[in-house]
């Protein structure tokens, strides 16, 4: 897939329009069985916004449920 290395996630990202005619692209179709579902919008690819990237997608999402409601 990708040279000599396995890869066991992919984590996409860039316009998301523009990226909308690669995904229906089949010759890609084993790229995105093991992309995760979050997709990072990268409005500005210069090289400061692409660097903070891997901030974003090895950051987690933890959500607790509200305190508990009487009868």
């Amino acid at each position: 897939m990708f040279g000599p290395y396995k890869l066991d996630a992919l984590v996409l990202g860039g316009d998301k329009r523009a990226f909308s005619s690669i995904r229906a692209d089949v010759r890609l179709a084993h790229v995105f069985e093991v992309a995760v579902d979050a997709f990072l919008t990268v409005p500005d690819p210069r090289l400061t916004v692409l660097k903070d990237t891997p901030r974003l997608f090895r950051a987690i999402k933890i959500f607790t449920p509200g305190p508990a409601r009487g009868p």
